[in-house]
This record gives C-alpha cells, sequence and structure tokens, in this order.
C-alpha cells in the first residue's frame, strides 16, 4: 500500500463484566476498501485465537474459505485474490468467537 491507497480501521474490542455480554479484545484490523489485484488484511491478534477467513460475493455465496489455524498473538497479513474475477466482496474475519465484515472492490489487471 501506498500512501494514496485509503486505510479503513476497525477495532473489535470487549469489556468484561458489561451486561452487553462483552469481553476483553481479541484483534484489530485494517485494509483497504479498494484493491489491485487482491485483498490484504492486515491484523492484530490480542491472544492466541484460531482463525478463518471467507469471501463472499454481493448474493452472499462463499467465493473462498481459508481456515490459517491457530495464530499466536501479534501481527499477521492475509494475502488472496487469485482467480477472483473483478467485482464487490464482502470479506469476514474470525478469530476464535468473534467474526468482522468488511466490504471491497476488487480490481483484477
Amino acid at each position: 500500500m501506498d500512501s494514496s491507497t485509503p486505510i479503513r480501521r476497525t477495532e473489535i474490542f470487549y469489556v468484561r463484566g458489561m451486561e452487553s455480554g462483552m469481553r476483553e479484545g481479541v484483534m484489530d484490523f485494517f485494509y483497504s476498501p479498494v484493491v489491485v489485484g487482491g485483498l490484504e488484511v492486515d491484523f492484530f491478534l490480542r491472544g492466541k485465537e484460531r482463525v478463518v477467513i471467507g469471501i463472499y460475493d454481493l448474493a452472499g455465496r462463499k467465493v473462498r474459505e481459508v481456515r490459517l489455524g491457530l495464530l499466536d498473538k501479534g501481527y499477521h497479513r492475509y494475502k488472496d485474490g487469485q482467480g477472483i474475477k473483478s467485482g464487490v466482496y464482502f470479506f469476514q474475519i474470525q478469530a476464535g468467537e468473534q467474526r468482522r465484515t468488511g466490504r471491497f472492490v476488487l480490481i483484477t489487471p
């Protein structure tokens, strides 16, 4: 990513003991909403978690699911998009019990 690429930062956090059922934070993730060649997601795990990333088309059909397995605390990067046509997609990243969804536009050269 260069300095002209827009970055969206989403933080997942939980506070232990709240009536809302929230717990301590598990992950932060960063991604660009418009990508050329493939999706790139940087994420930080606040503890060891099992991570799964899914990519879906606008109709909600699963295009790809990647089970990254049990990852250690810290920063991680996931890149994908090979064999996926240009279009608008959603991705879902699941770390442990938490799920976050983002939308991106893929432009294939």
